[in-house]
């Protein structure tokens, strides 16, 4: 696969005070090339990484970026089913 970089500007120093903030199971709606998944080398307490991206293009990339999970589609249509338990 061609690799291409991302239109986006994304700054890889965001990623130890954004990780500050997250736990449990990580969702971005709008994940380019997964950096989002880079997050889980600075806090060990994000399970799960999952990006959706709507062009296949960058969404392939994201493995490449520790993400666990990839979707590929219109985020507008995400069907999220949020289970707690106790």
């Amino acid at each position: 696969m061609k690799k291409t970089p991302h239109p986006a500007k994304y700054s890889d120093s965001l990623l130890p005070a954004l990780a500050k903030y997250c736990y449990g199971d990580v969702l971005d709606i709008m994940g380019g090339t997964g950096k989002a998944g880079l997050l889980k080398k600075y806090n060990q307490n994000i399970k799960t990484v999952t990006i959706n991206e709507l062009e296949r293009e960058w969404s392939e990339q994201a493995y490449e970026n520790n993400v666990d999970v990839v979707i590929t589609g219109d985020a507008r249509e995400l069907s999220i089913r949020i289970v707690t338990g106790k």
